[in-house]
């Protein structure tokens, strides 16, 4: 069983276009993400109680971070099943270098494996040329597809067989 978060919020495409991708591949997936966008909360953490929705079958809106959203993921709302894997992205923007440590996408993976559930965090990066067009004038969604695709390939076919 698949965890997917993100820092972009449970309503963002890319975690819808993940979601999708993986259950196509005959995964079971359990999104849970922040409620809004949470980009640059690195591994912080909330200290008060945490509001949590399910917004509809296996797709769970948290009131806190993606860390949050991962720690009340694994402690409560899929406590006594097996999670397999932790994935948290894709996020729209390179983590790279020291961007690494306020990423929110990076934060919650991170969280993921202290809590001891191996997890991938995956960044999305695409360039916008001068006029600010996407390239090739393609939308994120159809840029999002052979992303997705290519994550599967690289990540759950060699890390995680089909369960």
């Amino acid at each position: 069983m698949i965890l997917l978060t993100n820092d972009d919020g449970v309503e963002s495409v890319g975690i819808k276009a993940l979601s999708l991708a993986l259950k196509g591949a005959g995964h079971t997936v359990t999104v849970i993400a922040p409620s809004k966008q949470q980009s640059g909360s690195g591994m912080k953490v909330s200290l008060n109680d945490i509001a949590v929705e399910e917004i509809k079958n296996d797709v769970w809106s948290v009131e806190g971070t993606p860390s949050d959203s991962v720690s009340v993921g694994i402690q409560q709302i899929m406590a006594g099943q097996e999670i397999d894997l932790v994935i948290s992205g894709p996020n729209f923007g390179q983590n790279l270098g020291s961007n690494v440590f306020v990423s929110g996408t990076v934060g919650a993976a991170m969280e993921g494996a202290l809590i001891g559930v191996p997890s991938v965090s995956l960044s999305f990066a695409y360039f916008e040329d001068i006029h600010g067009k996407e390239p090739s004038g393609w939308t994120q969604n159809e840029l999002l597809e052979p992303a997705c695709e290519q994550a599967l390939d690289i990540i759950l076919d060699d890390l995680y067989p089909k369960r």
